[in-house]
């Protein structure tokens, strides 16, 4: 991930007042790990036509490696139109 997208990804989670330390540790810094996609469908996945996908940002504690995901969606980093 290049550092204009990291820093736009940064503040916009900033923008929703994502800035709470680790909820496992209490330490306060973080690492964006990546950019990925969810596949969700209903039902069972052997059924489903159409999967869906969320894509997100996968961001880990730098102290003890807590792992969490923001649906960069509703950050407004994906175009519109786009899954969540």
């Amino acid at each position: 991930m290049d550092s204009t997208r990291s820093n736009s990804i940064i503040d916009a989670l900033k923008q929703k007042g994502v800035t709470k330390p680790c909820p496992r540790c209490g330490h306060a810094a973080f690492d964006m790990v990546a950019e990925s996609q969810i596949e969700v469908s209903e039902g069972s996945l052997w059924k489903a036509m159409v999967p869906q996908v969320v894509s997100t940002v996968i961001v880990a504690c730098s102290n003890c490696g807590f792992v969490s995901q923001h649906a960069l969606g509703r950050l407004g980093l994906i175009a519109e139109g786009a899954n969540v």
